[in-house]
């Protein structure tokens, strides 16, 4: 998809100056490569803030620890069957 943005001129120039070093061959490539790299920070810190309300979740928290119970038994079996 073709589109036009503003970005300082400063800016162009330092991204400039760049092209064509560390694999990328031309500002598009630059532009893509950084808007990708964005979107992928972007999902990992939205992930990242899903576990952060999860600590602090009392209903998960419940949940998960009646998980764990009840795997308790088969966890201690497991374990003492890698013994022998």
């Amino acid at each position: 998809m073709r589109t036009t943005i503003t970005i300082p001129d400063a800016l162009v120039a330092e991204a400039d100056a760049l092209v064509g070093s560390g694999g990328i061959a031309t500002r598009n490539q630059l532009i893509i490569e950084a808007l990708q790299n964005w979107v992928e920070l972007r999902k990992e810190e939205l992930i990242d803030n899903e576990f952060t309300m999860m600590a602090s979740d009392s209903d998960y928290i419940a949940e998960t620890l009646a998980i764990e119970l009840e795997f308790t038994q088969s966890d201690l079996e497991v374990a003492t069957s890698n013994d022998d």
